[in-house]
């Protein structure tokens, strides 16, 4: 009897049972149901957050630092210049060139007028050789401001470290001289340029030192000896270098030997002796518009001038003579030469024998081909 109850009793509680887990099956499938909506939501939430662009612009904005005062920035820099530790020092020199970058140009002006770091912190740079080439990036970014320009020409000992490097022939040399051309922009400083002198060398001296050293090296080989050889640049500091130095060297990949190996290569234009030339020219070309005499007098320079006229006019593509380029202000500079009374008697001297090393240019047609001959009309007209 009683397992018989407990038999009822069993079949009793069974549609109790599957009801509850019938329930509890349904909740559980109810909160499946509702994680995963939820999780659904969550992800379109997410996915609105990011595209929506008031969110993006608060979470860029949080990477965003307040810029510091100018004078509080200096002196922190100033400070980090003359401690022990090499790192801060470069540390802080990185941080003064991003004070004078294209960004940060509004304190160009500031920092020349009123702190004076020409005549301070960037003397000492230029002196140190680790960080001559930033010094020297530094200043060309302070000489963009036309109020900053006679400032920083009227420093005796900034132009007496940049002359010096010129001088030295130090590897910043092209940057130096690119400094001094953007200095020359302005016609009423060429005087003072001209007429300082770093001791017993003014910068006409020092560029045309420069100019018989530097040429040279983009010439290649017997190409370098034949042309000066040849020619009348006979002074003794030329030759004394032309058979010491080595050339640069030439990209020549191609098989044949023919045009295509004429053109001067991408190592020679690249390089800083390529550049300098290319900046000095620039810099005569200013300084010939106002004192064309003074320069004529540099026989050797103008001798240079003529060398390498002849030599890009020889291998380089007239379509590459561009504005700027190292030929193109080789061919203004004798230009405005000629169309001086002092620079156009010197031209026309026999031993220079200036239309000669013109030839290559005329009949060439295009601006080129019309200065050229427009040189050699100058020459040919009698006082």
């Amino acid at each position: 009897m009683f397992s018989a109850m407990s038999s009822s009793m069993t079949v009793f509680s069974d549609p109790l049972k599957n009801s509850i887990v019938a329930s509890e099956n349904n909740t559980t499938a109810t909160e499946d149901t509702t994680t995963r909506s939820s999780s659904s939501s969550t992800l379109w939430d997410q996915l609105y957050e990011k595209m929506n662009p008031y969110h993006c612009l608060q979470n860029s904005m949080d990477y965003i630092e307040a810029e510091e005062p100018l004078d509080v920035s200096l002196k922190m820099i100033l400070s980090d210049m003359n401690c022990d530790m090499d790192r801060r020092r470069k540390k802080s020199i990185q941080r003064l060139y991003a004070l004078t970058d294209h960004k940060h140009r509004r304190n160009r002006i500031e920092l020349v007028s009123k702190y004076k770091i020409h005549n301070s912190c960037m003397v000492k740079l230029l002196r140190m050789p680790e960080n001559t080439r930033l010094a020297c990036l530094i200043l060309n970014n302070l000489a963009i401001p036309h109020e900053n320009k006679y400032i920083l020409l009227q420093s005796n000992s900034l132009l007496k470290e940049l002359y010096m490097i010129i001088e030295e022939l130090k590897p910043e040399t092209y940057l130096s001289l690119l400094l001094l051309r953007n200095l020359s922009n302005v016609p009423d400083y060429h005087y003072r340029l001209i007429n300082y002198s770093n001791g017993e060398r003014p910068l006409l001296r020092l560029v045309e030192k420069m100019l018989i050293t530097y040429a040279p090296l983009i010439m290649k080989g017997e190409e370098l000896q034949e042309s000066f050889l040849e020619s009348s640049f006979r002074s003794s500091l030329s030759l004394s270098i032309a058979s010491t130095i080595t050339p640069i060297s030439i990209d020549n990949n191609n098989d044949d030997n023919n045009d295509e190996n004429k053109n001067i290569g991408r190592n020679a234009r690249n390089s800083s002796e390529f550049r300098a030339l290319t900046y000095a020219m620039l810099l005569l070309v200013n300084l010939t518009q106002t004192h064309a005499t003074s320069v004529a007098h540099r026989v050797n320079l103008i001798e240079c001038i003529l060398e390498l006229i002849q030599y890009l006019s020889e291998h380089t593509p007239l379509h590459d003579w561009t504005s700027d380029s190292l030929g193109d202000a080789c061919l203004i500079v004798l230009l405005q030469l000629a169309e001086d009374k002092t620079g156009k008697a010197v031209l026309q001297k026999d031993q220079l024998n200036a239309p000669e090393y013109l030839k290559g240019l005329i009949g060439k047609g295009g601006i080129h081909d019309t200065r050229a001959s427009w040189i050699q009309s100058c020459l040919e007209e009698e006082d």
